[in-house]
């Protein structure tokens, strides 16, 4: 499967979720970098996936960032990491 369609799948199960505040109540929170980490169950059954929400809002500066073994970590590999030099490049050019 294309990230854009997992992409796709996921975006059709949030637009179901009115508030993702209802996702993690009664839910004990994991505190890192990122803030509060909510780990949930995968809400469209996927094999060996994990979902989870993680509460930025107090967050003043995020950064990029992967989980090795999951599913970002093979996206980033593919996708993302090849083209970093050019990424990198053009932002130091606009600097």
């Amino acid at each position: 499967m294309l990230s854009v369609d997992l992409v796709d799948i996921w975006q059709c199960y949030l637009r179901t979720v009115n508030d993702w505040k209802v996702l993690i109540k009664d839910r004990l929170s994991k505190q890192t970098a990122c803030g509060p980490v909510y780990e949930l169950a995968n809400a469209i059954e996927r094999a060996n996936e994990s979902f989870a929400i993680a509460d930025m809002r107090n967050v003043p500066c995020a950064m990029p960032h992967y989980h090795r073994g999951e599913t970002e970590d093979a996206i980033w590999q593919r996708e993302v990491r090849p083209f970093l030099p050019v990424i990198l490049s053009a932002n130091s050019a606009e600097a």
